[in-house]
């Protein structure tokens, strides 16, 4: 946390996080940034089994990732860049160009930046819709396909979810800063000021691993997508494999703990129609 700190009081924070390979691009506010990196450093004072910082960090690359995260929060405030026309590529975030052009971060670190930026609302809204008990939640399937999806499009889904945590730590304490700003000074770098924001994260951890299903990503399908067309009678090969497959995952996180793969081939069958797989 102390080179952050230090960028921060000399006010580096433009001359290294951004992206000098591009021009015009409206800079972050880093007025409240120490809430971001004071809000890690907290999460880190505490790697008691099944706390937040020990279920979310598992690795030394993931706590190097961490800082990095946190860093680059500031420019959680910027809009996503839109397709040039309406289909077209997913321009990255402007957050991933300051890792890639600025910091010269390497692919990995990129991927799971461009994942944090992308989904990092979308995490928040399963763990706000946790809080609330959304009927939702509790079904292991959608939230489990949820968790791999995020992982598929960055990896380190843990991490995403980290820094959407960080995120709302900032606009959170914002709002105290702007509506109640001799409570922000006084409580600004102590614990109790993340104490209800941690609780939630707290409840959404222990929720998902109620439902052993923070390693949703790391699951394998029973099977392949090979056998699955023999099983459908040679049905050949062809774009309606993926989603397929994705039916037979979805039945697995129904059903854990069965190997038997001849009920998600009669789902997959069930909805032969809707997936356009060709009859054989």
């Amino acid at each position: 946390m102390g080179s952050l700190q230090l960028i921060d009081r000399l006010g580096l924070y433009s001359t290294i996080f951004t992206d000098p390979t591009t021009q015009g691009h409206p800079a972050p506010t880093t007025d409240n940034w120490a809430i971001a990196y004071t809000c890690l450093n907290e999460l880190k004072s505490n790697e008691t089994p099944g706390s937040i910082y020990e279920c979310l960090v598992r690795s030394d690359d993931a706590k190097y990732f961490s800082w990095v995260l946190a860093a680059i929060t500031p420019w959680s405030q910027m809009p996503l860049p839109q397709p040039a026309k309406p289909g077209g590529k997913l321009p990255p975030p402007l957050g991933s160009l300051v890792i890639r052009e600025g910091i010269k971060g390497e692919n990995k670190i990129y991927n799971v930046v461009t994942g944090a930026f992308r989904h990092h609302e979308e995490i928040t809204a399963l763990k706000d819709a946790i809080i609330q008990e959304v009927e939702y939640t509790s079904q292991r399937d959608k939230v489990g396909m949820t968790i791999r999806r995020w992982d598929a499009q960055g990896g380190h889904w843990r991490l995403q979810a980290l820094f959407a945590l960080m995120v709302e730590a900032l606009k959170r304490d914002s709002k105290c800063e702007s509506i109640f700003p001799l409570i922000y000074l006084i409580c600004s770098n102590n614990e109790i000021a993340y104490e209800g924001l941690f609780s939630e994260w707290q409840q959404f951890i222990d929720h998902l691993e109620a439902m052993d299903i923070m390693d949703a990503p790391a699951e394998r399908s029973i099977i392949d997508g090979k056998l699955l067309s023999k099983e459908l009678g040679g049905a050949k090969p062809g774009v309606w494999m993926r989603p397929a497959l994705e039916v037979v995952m979805e039945w697995q996180l129904r059903n854990p703990g069965i190997t038997d793969y001849k009920d998600a081939v009669e789902e997959v069958r069930k909805r032969s129609e809707e997936l356009k797989i060709p009859k054989p």
